[in-house]
C-alpha cells in the first residue's frame, strides 16, 4: 500500500508495509502460531488469508507474484503444476487463502504456495 503526502514535493509513494513481514499462521510445537513470515523457519508450512498484488506467468509454466495482508507482504511463487489448477484462483485484486512453504528464491524470502482458495469478503 502506498500513502501520499499532503506537500506536492513530497508526493512521492512510500511503501507502509514491510517486506516479508506479513502475518502467517503455521503449526509449532506449542500448537497453532502466528507471526511474521521473514521469522518463520525455511520449510515450514504457512497459511494466510491475501490479496493478490499482482501474478506473472514465467517461462516454463510457473508464476510469481506479490500478495499483501495483515502485517506485510510477501512473494509467492507456484510451481508448474500448481500453477495450471490454481491459475484462475490467483488473479491480480483477488483475496485467497494461501497455502505454502517457507523457501528461498535467491536469497529473496518466498511463499512456494501448494493450495489456495478464494475467500468472500
Amino acid at each position: 500500500m502506498a500513502t501520499r503526502t499532503s506537500n506536492p514535493r513530497d508526493n512521492v509513494a512510500q511503501v507502509s508495509a514491510a517486506p516479508g513481514a506479513l502475518l502467517v499462521d503455521f503449526d509449532s510445537l506449542l500448537g497453532e502460531d502466528r507471526k511474521p513470515f521473514d521469522q518463520t523457519k525455511l520449510g515450514t508450512t504457512v497459511t494466510a488469508t491475501v490479496t493478490v498484488r499482482s501474478i506473472a506467468d514465467m517461462a516454463g509454466g510457473h508464476a510469481r507474484g506479490i500478495v499483501d495482508g495483515d502485517g506485510g507482504y510477501a512473494i509467492i511463487y507456484v510451481p508448474r503444476g500448481i500453477h495450471s489448477v490454481l491459475k484462475h484462483t490467483l488473479t491480480a485484486g483477488a483475496t485467497v487463502r494461501i497455502r505454502g512453504t517457507h523457501q528461498l528464491v535467491g536469497m529473496l524470502p518466498t511463499i512456494d504456495v501448494f493450495a489456495a482458495r478464494a475467500v468472500n469478503v
